[in-house]
């Protein structure tokens, strides 16, 4: 979007119920920098709207938005494993007959007995990050590509 009146509009159509809006006092606070070319105030903040947290980048030239870019940072629900929520593994277990690592992946890629959350079309390099992303995430993903193995479009280029 570009203007003003855009800018309002779009962010009225698809704002998400965005509040909570501050400075991320854990980025480089507010500051002058040059950017391209340009003398701006340059300012780092944080939001959330009902589906997740949020980070943007003000740039003000004059005291008018000269630049202001969003980004979708954590999904409520589906919160990064870090720190207290980071996974410990399975306790140990003496039952050698149970799945494996490997048995547990094959059904999981199976999906015999659920759907994805996520369809991901192209296993291209794009495809592959978000992937893993989504993955860090706990968001159920399938890749699916016209080749047969991951890499195959790099191979048959």
């Amino acid at each position: 979007m570009s203007g003003g009146k855009s800018v309002t509009e779009g962010l009225a159509r698809h704002g998400a119920g965005a509040r909570g809006f501050g400075i991320d006092h854990q980025r480089t606070p507010p500051r002058r920098v040059t950017r391209a070319g340009a003398s701006v105030i340059e300012a780092i903040f944080c939001f959330e709207t009902a589906r997740g947290r949020c980070v943007g980048v003000l740039r003000l030239i004059d005291g008018e938005c000269w630049t202001l870019l969003t980004a979708l940072d954590e999904i409520k629900g589906f919160e990064e494993s870090i720190g207290d929520r980071r996974p410990h593994g399975e306790s140990y277990s003496r039952d050698f007959h149970g799945p494996n690592w490997l048995d547990k992946r094959k059904t999981a890629a199976e999906y015999a007995d659920r759907d994805p959350a996520v369809l991901i079309v192209g296993g291209g390099h794009a495809g592959l990050s978000i992937a893993a992303r989504l993955k860090a995430l706990n968001v159920d993903a399938l890749i699916v590509d016209r080749h047969a193995r991951v890499g195959d479009n790099w191979r048959k280029r």
